[in-house]
Order: structure tokens, then sequence, then C-alpha cells
């Protein structure tokens, strides 16, 4: 018997999550276990059936909800500043 794989953007869409999402839990090592053919991604459908989109959105939401650490409060606070100066350059990038 064969299982059924489906790659990340697939099960992304079924979840309705980015794939990124789940490129960045491979990264950090968390999200539904995935198997590596041929420098493809896959993931079996045996591996997560019991994974919900109410529990991802559930584990997203609580991820959300921590308090930021004292260096991502200082990385928010530089993005921030940084923002309006970018925004300007890219707005100006066509001007003559």
């Amino acid at each position: 018997m064969s299982e059924v794989c489906v790659n990340q953007k697939e099960l992304a869409a079924r979840w309705k999550i980015s794939h990124r999402t789940l490129e960045r839990w491979r990264w950090v090592q968390e999200g539904p276990r995935y198997l590596k053919i041929g420098g493809r991604v896959v993931y079996t459908e045996g591996r997560f059936p019991g994974v919900s989109r109410e529990a991802v959105h559930a584990a997203i939401a609580e991820a959300l909800s921590r308090p930021d650490t004292p260096d991502e409060a200082a990385m928010r606070h530089l993005a921030r500043g940084l923002s309006d100066p970018v925004r300007r350059f890219y707005l100006d990038w066509d001007r003559p």
C-alpha cells in the first residue's frame, strides 16, 4: 500500500496558512513531520491526520500573544524606525 503525499503548497492550502509558515516551522523544527525526497519536501497523509485547522490557528495565536522578548522588542522598534524612510525610497524610485 502506497502513502499519499502532498507538497507544502498543497498542505498550506488545505490548512489555509501560508506555505512560508510551513517553511519556517521546518527551520525551527516545529509543525508536521516531513520527508525530503530528491530535494523535494513532502508531507505524507498519515503523518498529520489529527492536526486540524483550528489547532494550527490556535498555535499561531498563542505564539503571537506571547510578550516580546527584549531582543524582539528592539528589532520591532528598529523596524518601525526604518519603515518610513524605506517606503519613501521606493515611492521615489521611478521619479527623475
